[in-house]
């Protein structure tokens, strides 16, 4: 195998960006991100608000598990690994969420 081969394809030491780099020339995707944050960002207590009652008070229980999962992937982050829930966690979600009402001013 020659040279010129052995640099087509897999991974080489050095290549690429470095961790942490940002891009030089924006992307699309990152103009329109800052487009969104400008719009967004007057009425982030109002989305946070609804989030809430969402959590708290919606109808299906889907809505209310995501509503609260945006709400810690804001609070928190996001996790770097998928956490699964099953129905057998549901009664310890329940209570939790009951706590924070009972221990929430009004």
């Amino acid at each position: 195998m020659s040279d010129e081969t052995s640099q087509l394809g897999g991974a080489r030491r050095g290549a690429g960006r470095p961790p942490g780099s940002k891009n030089r020339v924006p992307s699309k995707r990152a103009e329109l991100n800052a487009r969104l944050l400008e719009i967004v960002t007057p009425r982030f207590d109002e989305f946070v608000q609804e989030l809430m009652r969402i959590a708290l008070e919606g109808k299906r229980e889907g809505d209310r598990l995501k509503a609260i999962a945006e709400l810690f992937d804001r609070a928190l982050g996001k996790s770097p690994e998928i956490l699964e829930v099953c129905d057998e966690d549901l009664p310890v979600i329940d209570e939790l969420l009951a706590r924070w009402r009972e221990s929430k001013p009004e």
